[in-house]
Protein backbone atom coordinates (compact mmCIF):
# COMPACT_ATOMS: atom_id res chain seq x y z
CA UNK A 1 0.00 0.00 0.00
CA UNK A 2 2.88 2.26 0.55
CA UNK A 3 4.14 1.93 -2.53
CA UNK A 4 1.19 2.59 -4.16
CA UNK A 5 0.89 5.89 -2.34
CA UNK A 6 4.27 6.57 -3.36
CA UNK A 7 3.71 5.99 -7.04
CA UNK A 8 0.68 7.97 -6.77
CA UNK A 9 2.39 10.96 -5.08
CA UNK A 10 5.24 10.47 -7.90
CA UNK A 11 2.79 10.40 -10.75
CA UNK A 12 0.90 13.97 -9.45
CA UNK A 13 4.68 15.66 -8.74
CA UNK A 14 5.14 14.68 -12.43
CA UNK A 15 2.44 16.26 -13.61
CA UNK A 16 2.76 19.51 -11.63
CA UNK A 17 6.39 19.74 -13.01
CA UNK A 18 5.03 19.59 -16.34
CA UNK A 19 2.50 22.17 -16.23
CA UNK A 20 5.34 24.43 -14.32
CA UNK A 21 8.52 24.02 -16.15
CA UNK A 22 7.61 22.74 -19.82
CA UNK A 23 9.99 23.85 -22.27
CA UNK A 24 9.41 23.74 -26.15
CA UNK A 25 8.66 20.17 -28.21
CA UNK A 26 11.74 19.68 -29.42
CA UNK A 27 15.23 20.47 -28.11
CA UNK A 28 18.76 19.39 -28.78
CA UNK A 29 21.77 20.23 -26.35
CA UNK A 30 23.73 22.87 -27.56
CA UNK A 31 27.87 23.87 -26.88
CA UNK A 32 29.88 21.90 -24.45
CA UNK A 33 27.97 21.91 -21.84
CA UNK A 34 24.40 23.03 -20.23
CA UNK A 35 24.61 24.79 -16.56
CA UNK A 36 20.48 23.75 -16.07
CA UNK A 37 18.68 20.78 -16.59
CA UNK A 38 15.84 19.94 -19.48
CA UNK A 39 12.48 19.76 -19.81
CA UNK A 40 11.18 17.88 -22.82
CA UNK A 41 7.26 17.98 -23.58
CA UNK A 42 5.94 15.88 -26.13
CA UNK A 43 8.95 16.08 -28.30
CA UNK A 44 12.56 14.28 -28.75
CA UNK A 45 16.26 15.92 -27.09
CA UNK A 46 19.35 14.40 -28.66
CA UNK A 47 22.76 15.17 -26.06
CA UNK A 48 25.24 14.61 -28.87
CA UNK A 49 28.89 13.10 -28.25
CA UNK A 50 31.30 14.58 -26.41
CA UNK A 51 28.52 16.77 -25.08
CA UNK A 52 27.73 17.56 -21.04
CA UNK A 53 24.36 17.92 -19.50
CA UNK A 54 25.22 19.24 -16.08
CA UNK A 55 21.59 18.77 -14.80
CA UNK A 56 18.17 16.71 -14.73
CA UNK A 57 16.75 15.73 -18.09
CA UNK A 58 13.04 14.76 -17.93
CA UNK A 59 11.08 13.84 -21.18
CA UNK A 60 7.14 13.20 -21.20
CA UNK A 61 5.23 11.55 -23.85
CA UNK A 62 8.65 12.10 -26.27
CA UNK A 63 12.08 10.41 -27.32
CA UNK A 64 15.17 11.09 -25.78
CA UNK A 65 19.12 9.63 -27.40
CA UNK A 66 22.37 10.32 -25.17
CA UNK A 67 25.06 9.33 -27.67
CA UNK A 68 28.41 8.18 -26.72
CA UNK A 69 30.92 9.73 -25.26
CA UNK A 70 28.20 11.90 -24.18
CA UNK A 71 27.38 13.01 -20.44
CA UNK A 72 24.60 13.49 -17.79
CA UNK A 73 25.83 14.75 -14.56
CA UNK A 74 21.93 14.61 -12.99
CA UNK A 75 19.24 12.23 -12.70
CA UNK A 76 17.23 11.30 -15.76
CA UNK A 77 13.09 11.40 -15.73
CA UNK A 78 11.12 10.25 -18.77
CA UNK A 79 7.09 8.98 -18.90
CA UNK A 80 5.03 7.38 -21.78
CA UNK A 81 8.19 7.44 -24.31
CA UNK A 82 11.45 6.16 -25.55
CA UNK A 83 15.09 6.88 -23.99
CA UNK A 84 17.81 5.21 -25.84
CA UNK A 85 21.49 5.85 -23.88
CA UNK A 86 24.51 4.82 -25.02
CA UNK A 87 26.68 7.59 -22.86
CA UNK A 88 27.31 8.06 -19.18
CA UNK A 89 24.39 8.97 -16.89
CA UNK A 90 25.98 9.91 -13.57
CA UNK A 91 22.38 9.80 -11.41
CA UNK A 92 19.69 7.80 -11.79
CA UNK A 93 17.60 6.61 -14.39
CA UNK A 94 13.31 6.58 -13.84
CA UNK A 95 11.21 5.53 -16.80
CA UNK A 96 7.10 5.37 -16.30
CA UNK A 97 4.84 3.66 -19.13
CA UNK A 98 8.37 4.22 -20.98
CA UNK A 99 11.06 2.02 -23.07
CA UNK A 100 14.72 2.26 -22.02
CA UNK A 101 17.56 0.96 -24.35
CA UNK A 102 20.48 0.64 -22.55
CA UNK A 103 23.54 0.38 -25.68
CA UNK A 104 26.99 -0.86 -25.56
CA UNK A 105 28.45 1.93 -24.50
CA UNK A 106 26.20 2.54 -22.00
CA UNK A 107 26.68 3.57 -18.32
CA UNK A 108 24.80 3.60 -15.35
CA UNK A 109 26.34 5.17 -12.35
CA UNK A 110 23.23 4.26 -9.90
CA UNK A 111 19.98 2.49 -9.81
CA UNK A 112 17.69 2.16 -12.90
CA UNK A 113 14.10 2.10 -12.08
CA UNK A 114 11.63 1.44 -15.09
CA UNK A 115 8.10 0.70 -15.69
CA UNK A 116 7.81 -0.63 -18.41
CA UNK A 117 10.37 -1.87 -21.19
CA UNK A 118 13.92 -2.37 -20.68
CA UNK A 119 16.43 -3.73 -23.28
CA UNK A 120 19.88 -3.69 -22.16
CA UNK A 121 22.95 -4.73 -23.93
CA UNK A 122 25.27 -7.49 -22.20
CA UNK A 123 27.77 -4.88 -22.68
CA UNK A 124 26.17 -1.91 -20.96
CA UNK A 125 26.74 -1.09 -17.26
CA UNK A 126 24.28 -0.58 -14.44
CA UNK A 127 26.29 -0.04 -10.88
CA UNK A 128 23.52 0.41 -9.04
CA UNK A 129 20.39 -1.89 -8.72
CA UNK A 130 18.12 -2.33 -11.40
CA UNK A 131 13.95 -2.47 -10.61
CA UNK A 132 11.50 -3.27 -13.20
CA UNK A 133 8.05 -3.18 -12.35
CA UNK A 134 5.49 -0.77 -9.67
CA UNK A 135 6.24 -3.96 -6.87
CA UNK A 136 9.68 -3.66 -6.23
CA UNK A 137 8.96 0.48 -5.28
CA UNK A 138 11.32 3.32 -6.45
CA UNK A 139 14.53 4.50 -5.13
CA UNK A 140 15.06 7.86 -5.34
CA UNK A 141 18.17 8.85 -3.53
CA UNK A 142 19.47 11.69 -5.87
CA UNK A 143 15.97 13.15 -5.89
CA UNK A 144 16.24 14.48 -2.38
CA UNK A 145 14.39 18.05 -3.43
CA UNK A 146 11.32 15.78 -3.18
CA UNK A 147 10.18 14.49 0.13
CA UNK A 148 7.27 11.59 0.26
CA UNK A 149 7.58 10.88 3.81
CA UNK A 150 4.27 9.93 5.73
CA UNK A 151 3.43 13.38 7.60
CA UNK A 152 3.20 12.85 11.33
CA UNK A 153 -0.48 13.06 12.75
CA UNK A 154 -0.70 16.49 14.48
CA UNK A 155 -2.53 16.39 18.01
CA UNK A 156 -5.87 16.56 18.12
CA UNK A 157 -6.56 19.83 20.72
CA UNK A 158 -8.74 19.27 23.58
CA UNK A 159 -12.29 20.15 23.29
CA UNK A 160 -14.14 22.58 25.76
CA UNK A 161 -17.06 21.12 27.11
CA UNK A 162 -20.41 23.20 25.83
CA UNK A 163 -23.67 22.96 27.89
CA UNK A 164 -25.87 21.05 26.36
CA UNK A 165 -28.84 23.18 24.89
CA UNK A 166 -32.60 22.95 25.58
CA UNK A 167 -34.38 21.27 23.11
CA UNK A 168 -36.74 23.74 21.75
CA UNK A 169 -34.00 26.45 21.60
CA UNK A 170 -31.79 23.73 19.22
CA UNK A 171 -34.67 22.92 17.47
CA UNK A 172 -35.41 26.66 16.83
CA UNK A 173 -31.60 27.39 16.00
CA UNK A 174 -31.50 24.51 13.21
CA UNK A 175 -34.92 25.88 11.52
CA UNK A 176 -33.41 29.40 11.72
CA UNK A 177 -30.78 28.20 10.18
CA UNK A 178 -32.18 26.71 7.61
CA UNK A 179 -34.26 29.84 6.96
CA UNK A 180 -31.73 31.31 6.47
CA UNK A 181 -29.43 29.64 4.38
CA UNK A 182 -32.83 29.31 1.62
CA UNK A 183 -33.06 33.29 1.88
CA UNK A 184 -29.26 33.52 1.04
CA UNK A 185 -29.25 31.18 -1.56
CA UNK A 186 -32.39 32.99 -3.53
CA UNK A 187 -30.19 36.58 -3.10
CA UNK A 188 -27.20 34.59 -4.62
CA UNK A 189 -29.54 33.01 -7.50
CA UNK A 190 -31.12 36.92 -8.05
CA UNK A 191 -27.79 38.12 -8.52
CA UNK A 192 -26.91 35.49 -11.32
CA UNK A 193 -29.83 35.74 -12.77
CA UNK A 194 -29.62 39.72 -12.69
CA UNK A 195 -26.08 38.90 -14.12
CA UNK A 196 -27.34 36.99 -17.01
CA UNK A 197 -29.73 39.92 -18.16
CA UNK A 198 -27.01 41.82 -18.28
CA UNK A 199 -24.38 39.90 -20.11
CA UNK A 200 -27.58 39.26 -22.84
CA UNK A 201 -28.33 42.74 -23.15
CA UNK A 202 -24.38 42.63 -24.43
CA UNK A 203 -24.72 40.02 -26.43
CA UNK A 204 -27.95 41.50 -28.43
CA UNK A 205 -26.42 44.58 -28.47
CA UNK A 206 -23.00 43.66 -29.79
CA UNK A 207 -24.29 40.93 -31.93
CA UNK A 208 -28.41 41.34 -32.66
CA UNK A 209 -28.52 39.72 -35.91
CA UNK A 210 -26.84 35.99 -35.30
CA UNK A 211 -28.97 36.24 -32.30
CA UNK A 212 -31.78 36.48 -33.87
CA UNK A 213 -30.96 34.07 -36.55
CA UNK A 214 -31.05 31.66 -33.40
CA UNK A 215 -34.20 32.58 -31.94
CA UNK A 216 -35.92 31.74 -35.39
CA UNK A 217 -34.66 28.57 -35.88
CA UNK A 218 -35.86 27.40 -32.38
CA UNK A 219 -39.07 28.96 -33.52
CA UNK A 220 -39.20 27.11 -36.43
CA UNK A 221 -38.29 23.77 -35.38
CA UNK A 222 -38.41 23.61 -31.23
CA UNK A 223 -38.28 20.04 -31.42
CA UNK A 224 -35.74 19.33 -33.42
CA UNK A 225 -33.45 21.98 -31.93
CA UNK A 226 -34.52 20.03 -28.61
CA UNK A 227 -33.42 16.86 -30.15
CA UNK A 228 -30.26 18.38 -31.53
CA UNK A 229 -29.20 19.64 -27.92
CA UNK A 230 -29.68 16.73 -26.62
CA UNK A 231 -27.56 14.56 -28.61
CA UNK A 232 -24.45 17.54 -28.22
CA UNK A 233 -24.52 17.56 -24.59
CA UNK A 234 -24.40 13.42 -24.36
CA UNK A 235 -21.60 13.12 -27.03
CA UNK A 236 -19.32 16.74 -26.64
CA UNK A 237 -18.38 16.00 -22.81
CA UNK A 238 -16.88 12.27 -23.93
CA UNK A 239 -15.39 13.93 -27.32
CA UNK A 240 -13.78 16.68 -24.48
CA UNK A 241 -12.50 13.72 -21.99
CA UNK A 242 -11.29 12.03 -24.55
CA UNK A 243 -9.36 14.84 -25.39
CA UNK A 244 -8.06 16.22 -22.30
CA UNK A 245 -6.92 12.67 -21.35
CA UNK A 246 -4.45 12.40 -24.30
CA UNK A 247 -2.00 15.06 -22.77
CA UNK A 248 -1.26 16.06 -26.01
CA UNK A 249 -4.75 17.19 -27.49
CA UNK A 250 -5.87 18.43 -23.87
CA UNK A 251 -5.38 22.48 -25.42
CA UNK A 252 -7.99 20.94 -27.65
CA UNK A 253 -10.26 19.76 -25.28
CA UNK A 254 -10.11 23.06 -23.14
CA UNK A 255 -10.64 24.87 -26.41
CA UNK A 256 -13.63 22.77 -27.10
CA UNK A 257 -14.97 22.89 -23.70
CA UNK A 258 -15.21 27.28 -23.95
CA UNK A 259 -16.81 26.23 -26.94
CA UNK A 260 -19.98 24.45 -25.63
CA UNK A 261 -20.46 26.63 -22.87
CA UNK A 262 -20.40 29.68 -24.93
CA UNK A 263 -23.11 28.09 -27.12
CA UNK A 264 -25.30 27.11 -24.07
CA UNK A 265 -25.11 30.53 -23.01
CA UNK A 266 -25.98 31.39 -26.52
CA UNK A 267 -28.48 29.33 -27.06
CA UNK A 268 -30.12 30.67 -23.37
CA UNK A 269 -29.85 34.42 -24.44
CA UNK A 270 -31.46 33.65 -27.69
CA UNK A 271 -34.54 32.07 -26.08
CA UNK A 272 -34.52 34.93 -24.06
CA UNK A 273 -34.73 37.49 -26.59
CA UNK A 274 -37.44 35.56 -28.40
CA UNK A 275 -39.40 35.84 -25.07
CA UNK A 276 -38.88 39.15 -24.72
CA UNK A 277 -39.86 39.95 -28.40
CA UNK A 278 -43.38 38.36 -27.55
CA UNK A 279 -43.82 40.53 -24.84
CA UNK A 280 -43.50 43.54 -26.69
CA UNK A 281 -45.52 41.95 -29.14
CA UNK A 282 -48.27 41.86 -26.31
CA UNK A 283 -47.95 44.70 -24.66
CA UNK A 284 -48.39 46.65 -27.61
CA UNK A 285 -44.73 48.30 -27.16
CA UNK A 286 -41.58 48.52 -29.40
CA UNK A 287 -38.65 47.12 -27.55
CA UNK A 288 -34.52 47.50 -28.52
CA UNK A 289 -33.15 44.38 -29.19
CA UNK A 290 -30.50 44.81 -26.09
CA UNK A 291 -34.30 45.57 -23.85
CA UNK A 292 -35.81 42.28 -25.30
CA UNK A 293 -32.90 39.97 -24.48
CA UNK A 294 -32.27 41.33 -21.24
CA UNK A 295 -35.91 41.13 -20.15
CA UNK A 296 -36.83 38.25 -21.76
CA UNK A 297 -33.77 36.44 -20.15
CA UNK A 298 -34.30 37.74 -16.74
CA UNK A 299 -37.51 36.17 -17.22
CA UNK A 300 -36.52 32.92 -18.14
CA UNK A 301 -33.79 32.70 -15.65
CA UNK A 302 -35.97 33.91 -12.77
CA UNK A 303 -39.32 31.36 -14.02
CA UNK A 304 -36.88 28.79 -14.10
CA UNK A 305 -34.42 28.90 -10.89
CA UNK A 306 -37.91 29.22 -9.01
CA UNK A 307 -38.79 25.95 -10.46
CA UNK A 308 -35.35 24.55 -9.53
CA UNK A 309 -36.40 24.85 -6.01
CA UNK A 310 -39.11 21.93 -6.33
CA UNK A 311 -36.94 18.54 -5.01
CA UNK A 312 -36.18 15.70 -7.52
CA UNK A 313 -37.44 17.28 -10.68
CA UNK A 314 -37.00 20.70 -10.71
CA UNK A 315 -34.00 20.71 -12.52
CA UNK A 316 -35.08 19.67 -15.52
CA UNK A 317 -37.42 23.15 -16.77
CA UNK A 318 -33.61 24.45 -16.97
CA UNK A 319 -32.11 21.43 -18.76
CA UNK A 320 -34.68 21.54 -21.36
CA UNK A 321 -34.43 25.13 -22.04
CA UNK A 322 -30.95 24.75 -22.41
CA UNK A 323 -31.01 21.40 -24.72
CA UNK A 324 -33.48 23.67 -27.28
CA UNK A 325 -30.95 26.76 -27.05
CA UNK A 326 -28.00 24.43 -27.90
CA UNK A 327 -29.78 22.59 -30.45
CA UNK A 328 -30.76 26.11 -31.85
CA UNK A 329 -27.52 27.37 -32.11
CA UNK A 330 -26.13 24.05 -33.40
CA UNK A 331 -28.48 23.81 -36.38
CA UNK A 332 -28.27 27.57 -37.00
CA UNK A 333 -24.27 27.57 -37.20
CA UNK A 334 -23.83 29.79 -34.27
CA UNK A 335 -26.59 32.73 -35.67
CA UNK A 336 -25.09 32.33 -39.49
CA UNK A 337 -28.16 31.62 -41.14
CA UNK A 338 -31.72 30.77 -40.21
CA UNK A 339 -32.93 27.08 -39.73
CA UNK A 340 -36.09 26.47 -42.06
CA UNK A 341 -37.57 23.32 -41.08
CA UNK A 342 -38.28 20.46 -43.90
CA UNK A 343 -41.16 19.41 -42.96
CA UNK A 344 -43.13 22.14 -43.20
CA UNK A 345 -41.85 23.23 -46.74
CA UNK A 346 -43.01 19.70 -47.73
CA UNK A 347 -46.25 20.01 -46.35
CA UNK A 348 -46.90 23.15 -48.29
CA UNK A 349 -45.52 21.85 -51.66
CA UNK A 350 -47.76 18.95 -51.92
CA UNK A 351 -50.90 20.92 -51.97
CA UNK A 352 -52.10 20.41 -55.16
CA UNK A 353 -53.57 23.93 -57.22
CA UNK A 354 -56.49 24.25 -57.96
CA UNK A 355 -58.28 23.43 -60.71
CA UNK A 356 -59.33 25.88 -63.75
CA UNK A 357 -62.76 26.39 -64.25
CA UNK A 358 -63.30 25.14 -68.44
CA UNK A 359 -65.77 27.02 -69.61
CA UNK A 360 -69.00 25.88 -70.93
CA UNK A 361 -69.65 24.35 -74.21
CA UNK A 362 -71.99 25.51 -76.31
CA UNK A 363 -75.04 23.32 -78.19
CA UNK A 364 -74.51 22.55 -81.57
CA UNK A 365 -76.63 24.64 -83.40
CA UNK A 366 -79.84 22.59 -85.32
CA UNK A 367 -80.85 22.90 -89.04
CA UNK A 368 -83.27 25.12 -88.28
CA UNK A 369 -80.92 27.70 -86.94
CA UNK A 370 -78.34 27.74 -89.87
CA UNK A 371 -81.78 28.17 -92.33
CA UNK A 372 -82.74 31.68 -89.79
CA UNK A 373 -78.79 33.24 -89.94
CA UNK A 374 -77.97 33.90 -93.04
CA UNK A 375 -74.25 35.16 -92.22
CA UNK A 376 -72.28 34.39 -89.28
CA UNK A 377 -72.44 37.98 -87.24
CA UNK A 378 -68.85 39.44 -86.67
CA UNK A 379 -69.57 42.99 -86.08
CA UNK A 380 -65.66 43.08 -85.27
CA UNK A 381 -64.32 42.69 -89.07
CA UNK A 382 -67.13 44.17 -90.63
CA UNK A 383 -67.83 47.74 -89.42
CA UNK A 384 -64.30 48.78 -90.18
CA UNK A 385 -64.83 47.16 -93.99
CA UNK A 386 -68.17 48.70 -94.12
CA UNK A 387 -66.19 52.03 -93.58
CA UNK A 388 -63.73 51.58 -95.88
CA UNK A 389 -65.90 51.19 -98.04
CA UNK A 390 -67.93 54.00 -98.23
CA UNK A 391 -64.60 56.36 -97.90
CA UNK A 392 -63.22 54.99 -101.45
CA UNK A 393 -66.12 56.46 -103.58
CA UNK A 394 -66.40 60.06 -102.16
CA UNK A 395 -62.39 60.25 -102.75
CA UNK A 396 -62.93 59.42 -106.56
CA UNK A 397 -65.85 62.04 -107.08
CA UNK A 398 -63.91 64.80 -105.16
CA UNK A 399 -60.39 64.16 -107.48
CA UNK A 400 -62.61 66.01 -110.83
CA UNK A 401 -63.68 68.55 -108.89
CA UNK A 402 -60.09 69.87 -107.77
CA UNK A 403 -58.97 69.41 -111.02
CA UNK A 404 -61.70 71.47 -112.59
Amino acid sequence: MKHKLRFLAIFTLLLAFLLAFSSPAAASAGGDGDDGGEVVFGGSYTLKSGQTLNGDLAIFGGQGKIEKDARVEGNILIVGGIMEISGVVKGEVVAIGATVKLLDSAVIEKDINVIGTLEKSDKATVKGNTVIGPEQGFKLDNFSDFNFGTPEKPAQPSTPRVPEALPGVESSAAKLWGVLGTVGKFFGDLLAWFALAGLAALVALFLPKPTEMVAKTITNAPILSGGMGLLTMLIAPALIILLVITIILSPIGLLAFMVLAIALLFGWVAIGMEIGNRLSTSFKVSWAPAVSAALGTLLLSVVTGLINYIACVGWMAGFIFLAIGLGGVVLSKFGTRTYISTTSHTQTSVVPPAMPHSPPIDPQPSFMQHIETDEPADTTTEAPKAEKRKQRPAKTDETPDAAG
